[in-house]
């Protein structure tokens, strides 16, 4: 599709969301009226606080500025699946895609990186389409799941500092990114599974990092993603694959989690589960080489399913 061609989808994209966003209850919560300020220079709104917050064209200005965020970073694609979710649900996909990027601090991150880049004269294409994956791949979830988890903004906002923390320990290691990557993409998983029983957020998500790690879930989902299928069942069945693995990691991390001793670490419940559900991962690991080698969709699908019956 030429520039031009985009361009223009673009700027439906953005109108089309921001009709959306005013017709939804979203400018009247709290959590949005974090984007009014945004609009405005910082030095400003401080000054005129009372005259921003009663301004006639409040929510115009933050129906904007969000849909403006939101196409900018996640594309125009991001609005594809309205007409599959409703308006209520896809209300719910805005609001958990502008919380993931509050929670996690993605645009700060974002930001850094180009700084990298443009010092290293690197491009930051690819590495920016990684981190649009996660922030899709998590908020798929929280959409499909919001009956069953609190996904208030602030709620889950409370949990910020204890991200921190754990982020400021993964960058003592050398891939301190591809962590962060799977933070993104499971952070919404940490946290509903972490309010099922009293364990901290950071053991959650040092258990979910470690379920990756044991069983190459990264790779999984990077051969599934590099997948292009040929017709709309391949299609389906690539995107079935998906929610496969993320219902791995979440029954089994969930699991984990309620049979854990509480004189026990969630660690060391992860090798009494593998112990006890008798996992043979050298047998995972096979099955991952072959996929390496024929990249085929129907050995993806059957290490998918070695995954989920060797476990679950």
């Amino acid at each position: 599709i030429t520039r031009p061609v985009l361009g223009v989808l673009l700027a439906f994209a953005k109108i089309f969301l921001k009709k959306l966003i005013l017709e939804s209850s979203l400018v009247e919560e709290p959590f949005f009226e974090h984007y009014l300020y945004k609009y405005f220079p910082k030095k400003l709104y401080p000054l005129f606080e009372k005259e921003v917050r009663a301004h006639p064209l409040r929510k115009q200005i933050i129906a904007t500025v969000t849909a403006n965020i939101i196409i900018n970073n996640a594309g125009i694609t991001f609005i594809s699946d309205f007409d599959e979710l409703g308006p209520k649900a896809f209300a719910i996909k805005i609001k958990t895609y502008l919380l993931l990027y509050a929670l996690l601090g993605v645009a700060k991150v974002k930001k850094e990186l180009y700084e990298e880049a443009f010092e290293r004269k690197e491009s930051l294409f690819a590495t920016l389409l990684l981190i649009e994956d996660s922030v899709a791949f998590a908020v798929h979830w929280a959409v499909r799941n919001h009956e069953e988890c609190n996904l208030e903004p602030f709620h889950i906002l409370n949990y910020k500092h204890e991200i921190e923390e754990f982020l400021q320990l993964q960058n003592k290691r050398s891939d301190n990114f591809l962590r962060y990557i799977d933070l993104i993409k499971f952070i919404y998983i940490a946290i509903y599974i972490k309010e099922l029983k009293e364990f901290k957020l950071q053991e959650v998500l040092a258990l979910i990092d470690a379920i990756i790690k044991r069983f190459a879930i990264d790779e999984i989902l990077t051969l599934i993603y590099d997948l292009t299928p040929g017709d709309e069942t391949q299609k389906d069945l690539k995107q079935q694959l998906v929610y496969l693995v993320e219902y791995f990691v979440t029954i089994s991390a969930k699991e984990i989690v309620e049979f854990t001793r509480s004189s026990e670490t969630l660690l060391e419940g992860l090798e009494k589960y593998i112990d006890e559900k008798s996992i043979d991962t050298d047998k995972i690991a096979e099955a991952l080489e072959r996929v390496r080698q024929s990249k085929d969709l129907l050995a993806l699908t059957n290490l998918v399913h070695k995954l989920l019956l060797e476990s679950i």
